[in-house]
């Protein structure tokens, strides 16, 4: 049980990361953009991750958990996107670079769907929790987008 509190509270640790660059950088700036009109309002965002932190934690702890070929590799890619995940604020919300944010943003992409990909090869449980997290980078890369396009 040690193990699986480990694993959630570093994947949360993304956010926490995260959340250095967006608290002290959301001011007015932020809110004075062009938004999409699909654009999900700000509690969704935190709702979503609060969620997605903890399945992907526990994901990665059945990974760890098993003894099955690729779990190291897949555990690395883990790291990779975690490390992803937690820079992004710092493109998009620090140095206010959509364009940059965009590009990690699809590095994020690419690195959860490994992630996924190596996880299911690992764990088929594992694998679908991370399903979630796919769907929403997604939606972060095209709202990353649409950010970048309507305020160039």
């Amino acid at each position: 049980m040690r193990a699986l509190l480990l694993f959630v509270a570093a994947s949360y640790s993304a956010g926490v990361v995260g959340a250095l660059f967006i608290r002290p950088n959301i001011g007015g700036w932020y809110f004075a953009l062009r938004r999409p009109s699909w654009s999900p309002p700000r509690w969704v965002f935190r709702a979503a991750w609060t969620v997605l932190y903890a399945v992907a934690g526990l994901a990665a702890w059945l990974v760890w958990r098993s003894t099955a070929a690729g779990r190291e590799s897949a555990l690395v890619l883990f790291g990779l996107q975690w490390l992803l995940n937690a820079l992004w604020p710092a493109f998009f919300f620090g140095l206010r670079r959509f364009d940059w944010a965009l590009l990690e943003s699809a590095a994020l992409w690419l690195a959860t769907l490994a992630t996924l990909c190596a996880f299911g090869a690992v764990s088929v449980a594992a694998g679908a929790l991370m399903a979630p997290y796919l769907v929403w980078a997604t939606v972060a890369t095209a709202l990353n987008y649409s950010y970048w396009s309507l305020n160039k």
